[in-house]
């Protein structure tokens, strides 16, 4: 399982209302690391480059 599978295996618990906050998270942290993404939402490709920019931090 990649880290977007697992991110989303976890969401699958979730009430709405926490769905909702995990994806306006999700949607700040794309804003904040200016990264776009297309119309059919490649999260997956979203999270690889989130976290291999957020290893130059550790």
């Amino acid at each position: 399982m990649n880290l977007a599978e697992a991110i989303y295996s976890h969401s699958l618990n979730f009430l709405e209302a926490a769905t909702r906050q995990a994806l306006d998270f999700i949607e700040f942290l794309e804003q904040r690391y200016s990264i776009s993404t297309d119309t059919q939402n490649n999260t997956e490709a979203f999270l690889t480059t989130l976290v291999g920019g957020l290893r130059r931090f550790s």
